[in-house]
């Protein structure tokens, strides 16, 4: 964007070689000093994957109805809730505990959930018992399946209608590497593994449902992310005139970012998919910047070896840190004052400057989820307005 808005010139790629490498050390050095600060988070509390999933077998004495557990993620239409009940043996019998069924006294149900839900739920039904009931798979089984299928993407757990279909339960949903429990009103993604309990006899038709197939996820469908970029790049062209200060418009590299926003949330539009797998993802991002960093050198590696090591590249590089600094610690001070937690700052910060390097350090020192939400909070809105100002900076 600051290239063109400069006419082609070579001297911004030059400004964005020196200050690059400088902004990401200063960021890294800065936010290493202040994830030491835990911040007291009043407004944001830990996610509740944080604590991870507990199971517990208990023996019923106080007989229910499954969807009348204290805090059971059974009901349809709701992403509340923090266990489910997966096995449930009953009469010497296994079998998949059915969302719409009761637990009678003296069955053994298997809870698995969030640590506090499993222990209150336990304590609702009856007494612990030390027998891990999902241990025989002799007429009940239990694995994890890739979601490949894309007529699943945006698809709620409960419409997939297993327990009535395979008499089977989806009860985890592993995104990426955090494992979630799957509530009722958990939208499946692509590239989801999902963890289902079924009879034996219906594994085959499960790895049908959902797809199961690593290869065609690690595949790109370019038909709707060819139309994602076209649309993108038209969006970037649109040009507001401001008057005697010329126009502005965001370009070839915020127009995309834009409409990628738009279809990620959507998620999809009839038969075409626009969410990608974390794999493709991933692949792409990194091949995406290593690209883009090649191409600023080559455009403007002469520049810089004349540029960098004078004083004007003194200049800038001082400039930058200069002006980094500060600019943290005030956005750390506000995060703080609006109670967030220092996982959330962490990545707040990554984004905010615009560096996937910085967020894998973040993560590394605080595997939190709420790094990356953080991240993408200020990644976008980070890079449209730098595009924004740039242009207005070379109007000025």
């Amino acid at each position: 964007a600051a290239t063109d808005a400069a006419g082609g010139s070579a001297q911004p790629a030059v400004g964005y070689a020196i200050a690059y490498p400088v902004g990401v050390i200063v960021t890294m050095v800065v936010v290493t000093a202040l994830m030491r600060v835990k911040l007291p988070a009043k407004n944001d509390p830990d996610p509740a994957s944080a604590a991870g999933l507990a199971t517990q077998t208990i023996r019923v004495e106080n007989p229910r109805r499954i969807q009348e557990i204290p805090g059971i993620a059974e009901v349809v239409g709701s992403s509340e809730g923090g266990l489910r009940i997966s096995y449930l043996l009953r009469d010497g019998k296994m079998r998949v505990a059915h969302p719409d069924g009761e637990l009678k006294e003296g069955d053994l149900a298997f809870l698995v959930g969030i640590p506090d839900a499993v222990k209150t739920a336990g304590q609702a039904l009856g007494k612990p018992i030390e027998e891990d009931i999902s241990n025989d798979r002799t007429a009940v089984n239990f694995s994890r399946f890739t979601v490949s299928n894309t007529r699943l993407v945006g698809t709620p757990v409960a419409n997939l209608f297993l327990p009535a279909r395979f008499q089977s339960l989806l009860t985890r949903v592993r995104r990426g590497d955090t494992d979630i429990l799957a509530t009722a009103g958990t939208r499946l993604q692509l590239g989801d593994r999902v963890l289902v309990v079924y009879p034996v006899e219906r594994e085959a038709d499960i790895a049908k449902t959902f797809g199961d197939s690593e290869h065609k996820i690690s595949a790109i469908d370019y038909l709707p992310f060819g139309l994602g970029i076209a649309a993108g790049v038209a969006l970037g062209l649109i040009s507001i005139p401001l008057g005697s200060l010329g126009s502005l418009a965001l370009g070839a590299a915020a127009g995309p970012l834009v409409v990628g926003l738009i279809l990620g949330r959507i998620d999809r539009l009839g038969p075409l998919v626009f969410s990608l797998a974390p794999s493709a993802n991933n692949m792409l991002r990194q091949m995406g910047l290593v690209l883009f960093l090649a191409a600023v050198g080559l455009s403007s590696g002469q520049a810089f070896a004349t540029k960098a090591f004078s004083l004007t590249g003194i200049k800038i590089g001082l400039l930058a840190a200069a002006g980094m600094v500060p600019v943290l610690v005030a956005f750390w001070l506000l995060g703080k004052f609006l109670g967030l937690s220092t996982a959330r700052m962490a990545g707040a910060i990554a984004g905010f400057v615009g560096q996937p390097a910085i967020l894998s350090h973040v993560q590394t020192t605080i595997p939190d989820e709420r790094c990356e939400s953080g991240y993408s909070a200020t990644f976008a809105l980070g890079i449209i307005a730098k595009i924004v100002l740039v242009q207005i900076v070379m109007v000025l």
